[in-house]
């Protein structure tokens, strides 16, 4: 695939997932005010739990499927078997979800908006993932199927404001969720979704049995990685509300909100450059190294310049997106974009375990910080509630990086702790002291002016000595950016 190529499936990516997001944004800013922060705390918890099954479909197939294509771009074999295997994964899932919501009464809101939500979003979850990686064309389609559900959700969430009940919102969610499976449909009947859907419930003797047992290894390990990083990454939300701090749960869930915003960012940058990183490492060991520090600066100054920004504007954040009922959030937003710049900065190091096959030894990683970050749930949530929740992903996601490198270290002849540091740095330290400055800009402008006002003057402050800096100093510069995006043939 062409440079230009990537860089028009991302552009398409990109157009997409910020549309979406602006939706979202502003639909989860209606809802937080229709319910109030117990209410959202609940919902979120069900999604949360929901959310910890998408792993099992999506993830290692996708990251399995992003590998074998980098290095072998004109084969599609098993990325067309395997699509079969993840949607069978997807109904199965959903049968088991569903009946265990039948027998259980955890949740107060209707249990026909739960199964719906559940049919919904795992259906749509593996429809997704095909069109993903079907062809290098269907980006575009993506991105307008995805637009349009998003702005049709948020159209009803404004029309349906005064009547917004959590199984109204819930609702709305899974009816554009299942429109997504719909319009791709629509776009192509031949979609192997709809044929693995239709020789299941039909019980053709022709569905396809024989399993590549190779590919399914790695698909499952990298699928155990992906649902053991989610449920370390949920779990908080999902003790809070087991330990019944409700009004915690909902203020948790609006500081959460906002770095899953920033992750999907990451998300995007992971798709584009992960096939980079693995044909380079295949092809030329010296390039690769050269990939990996130009891709570890570009974590390092997204982390650290979009945590900053928000803490420099979090009061503004919070009342924008979810109302002043949910200002007292604010300091676990703060430890929140502790965790947005380690995961930004552990963008290159994990990428890497993927890219040379190191599967097992990254599903051994997640697994470790899953239960570090549980059992410190279950220990610290009763006396510090959302602040151990938010101080135990941090511990986490440092564990993640440092054991990833140290793991990289040991495989690898390469010595990623020292190409890490080298990276990034210059730009930690310079960006930290930025921060400095601007918030201490901040309390002075307090005493004079409002809260708000204060943090828009010290947010323009630090975009522009952060700008000046990397001007003066040339943290990164747009060859090397546009070497991350070539991929030769």
């Amino acid at each position: 695939m062409s440079k230009l190529s990537l860089i028009k499936n991302f552009n398409y990516n990109f157009m997409g997932i910020l549309i979406s997001n602006i939706s979202f944004s502003i639909g989860i800013s209606l809802v937080s005010r229709k319910l109030g922060p117990v209410r959202f705390g609940e919902v979120n918890s069900f999604m949360a739990i929901i959310a910890i099954f998408i792993p099992l479909i999506s993830y290692g197939a996708s990251n399995y499927f992003t590998r074998e294509y980098a290095v072998n771009p004109n084969d599609t074999t098993h990325t067309d078997k395997f699509f079969k295997y993840t949607v069978s994964v997807s109904l199965l899932l959903s049968v088991i979800i569903c009946l265990l919501l039948t027998v259980t009464n955890y949740y107060t809101f209707s249990k026909f908006s739960q199964i719906f939500y559940v049919l919904a979003i795992l259906f749509s979850q593996a429809t997704d993932l095909q069109w993903l990686y079907r062809s290098k064309e269907n980006t575009k389609i993506i991105a307008q199927v995805l637009s349009i559900t998003a702005m049709l959700n948020l159209l009803l969430l404004i029309l349906l404001y005064k009547v917004l009940t959590i199984e109204l919102f819930l609702m709305i969610t899974s009816i554009c969720k299942a429109l997504n499976v719909i319009f791709f449909y629509l776009f192509d009947k031949n979609l192997n979704f709809m044929k693995s859907v239709n020789n299941l419930v039909f019980m053709r003797r022709n569905v396809e049995t024989k399993v590549d047992v190779k590919a399914f290894k790695v698909i499952f390990l990298l699928s155990l990685s992906g649902l053991l990083n989610l449920i370390y990454v949920k779990a908080d939300l999902i003790i809070l509300s087991i330990y019944k701090f409700k009004l915690e749960a909902g203020l948790y869930a609006s500081a959460y909100t906002i770095l899953s915003l920033l992750l999907l960012f990451r998300g995007t940058l992971l798709s584009i450059f992960i096939p980079s990183l693995v044909r380079n490492f295949h092809d030329d060991l010296k390039q690769y190294k050269y990939s990996l520090g130009i891709y570890l600066k570009l974590g390092s100054i997204l982390g650290v310049a979009s945590s900053s920004l928000v803490c420099l504007l979090s009061a503004i954040i919070v009342k924008v997106m979810f109302g002043e009922g949910f200002l007292e959030a604010i300091p676990v937003i703060n430890l929140l974009m502790l965790v947005n710049a380690v995961v930004f900065l552990n963008m290159g190091i994990s990428s890497s375990l993927i890219a040379i096959k190191k599967d097992k030894q990254f599903t051994l990683i997640t697994l470790v910080a899953a239960l570090i970050n549980i059992l410190g749930n279950f220990i610290f949530v009763p006396y510090y509630d959302m602040y151990a929740a938010a101080i135990t992903t941090f511990i986490s996601e440092v564990f993640v990086l440092s054991f990833a490198m140290h793991i990289l270290n040991r495989e690898n002849k390469l010595n990623y702790t020292k190409i890490f540091f080298r990276s990034s740095t210059k730009i930690v330290v310079s960006t930290i002291i930025i921060l400095g400055i601007s918030y201490f800009m901040k309390v002075i402008l307090n005493l004079y002016f409002n809260l708000y006002l204060a943090e828009i003057l010290s947010s323009i402050l630090f975009i522009v000595l952060f700008l000046l800096n990397f001007r003066v100093f040339k943290l990164i510069k747009k060859e090397e950016i546009m070497l991350l995006v070539k991929v030769r043939k």
